[in-house]
Formats: C-alpha cells, sequence, structure tokens
C-alpha cells in the first residue's frame, strides 16, 4: 500500500490494513511536532513532493526489501546482502542491506529462527 494524502492519516485504518495472519507484527512510527527549536516557536511543517515520482520511488525500495528478504530467508549471509555484526550498544545484533540507504536489523533467536527488529535508514544504528 504505497499513496500520498494531504488529509490527516488514521493510524487504526493503517494497522488494520497492514495486519496479516502470517505477520508477526505491524510497527508504525508516529512522530509529532515539537512546539519550538532553538528557542524559537513553531508554526507549522510543510512537505513537498512530487506525488508520482515519489510513489514510484517507494514502489522500487519495496521490490527491493522483498527481493532481499527473498535471498535472506534462503541464505542470510549470502554477498548481496552485505550482513554484518553489529557492535556498541547493538551487540548481539545484525543487519543486512536492502540498499545503499535501507537497513533491516535482526537478531538470530536460535540458528533456524530470525527476529527482524528494525527497517529503516543507516541511523537504525543510532
Amino acid at each position: 500500500m504505497i499513496y500520498i494524502t494531504e488529509a490527516p492519516i488514521n493510524t487504526q485504518e493503517v494497522i488494520k490494513a497492514a495486519q496479516s495472519d502470517s505477520a508477526g507484527a505491524v510497527n508504525v512510527f508516529i512522530g509529532t511536532v515539537r512546539n519550538k527549536t532553538s528557542e524559537r516557536d513553531v508554526l507549522r511543517l510543510e512537505y513537498e513532493a512530487y506525488d508520482a515520482m515519489a510513489v514510484k520511488e517507494m514502489g522500487k525500495i519495496i521490490e527491493q526489501a522483498k527481493e532481499k528478504e527473498r535471498i535472506f530467508r534462503f541464505y542470510p549471509f549470502d554477498q548481496s546482502l552485505k550482513t554484518h555484526k553489529l557492535s556498541g550498544k547493538n551487540s548481539g545484533c545484525w543487519a543486512f542491506w536492502i540498499n545503499y540507504s535501507y537497513r533491516v536489523k535482526f537478531i538470530f533467536i536460535n540458528p533456524s529462527e530470525i527476529l527482524f527488529l528494525e527497517v529503516g535508514l543507516h541511523n537504525i544504528y543510532n
């Protein structure tokens, strides 16, 4: 499901649409706007996008993610995934590449079970 809207987003509808008996979880991030930045009042946020291009690019990322998950399920250490062990506060976690920008962070529960923790930009390590 990819769409761009100017209307308020009903998060419960999004969660309901994403739920599936085959999915272990639905993760929804809800951001809020702070009232000040550097002691200046925040009056509004404005976002701009060329809708057709944004939807097309999101679709590409989804297809890349599906392909990388397919490879991962077959062999988590396939060279194309660039699977790597994390350190520091992420010690015990691993990650693999969807593309240059996006990663999937996961843990091995046991040798045959894996839990995906996060999907996002490189800053999921922070």
